[in-house]
């Protein structure tokens, strides 16, 4: 019923998992959820949704995410992801990233050792 009444809610809670199936973590600022073809992450944002996308600025690149607007936070990643199909969206607890890995494998952290 979530995903069909609150499509955004639904996704956020998707993207913090059951982290016994696969990798996913809580650090200052956002969490991560693996999946089997992409990794997602929520980024905490309080009121993202009301400044409107205006408000959003975020750059996808193959091994970082920088977002700077409506927060600053930058994350290296644990392997290379197809920046050109990455994409975002807003959730409850502010921003829903969609990071499709270039290889379909699990990552065990979600950034770099």
């Amino acid at each position: 019923v979530q995903k069909e009444m609150l499509p955004e809610e639904h996704a956020c809670a998707q993207a913090v998992g059951n982290p016994d199936e696969l990798a996913s973590g809580r650090e200052d600022g956002y969490s991560w959820q693996d999946t089997e073809e992409d990794v997602e992450v929520v980024v905490r944002a309080p009121g993202a949704k009301e400044q409107g996308a205006k408000n959003v600025q975020i750059i996808f690149s193959n091994r970082k995410v920088k977002v700077t607007r409506p927060v600053e936070l930058t994350i290296e990643l644990y392997a290379p992801v197809d920046a050109d199909s990455c994409s975002w969206s807003f959730c409850q607890e502010g921003l829903l990233l969609v990071l499709p890995k270039r290889d379909e494998e699990r990552w065990p952290q979600l950034t770099p050792a």
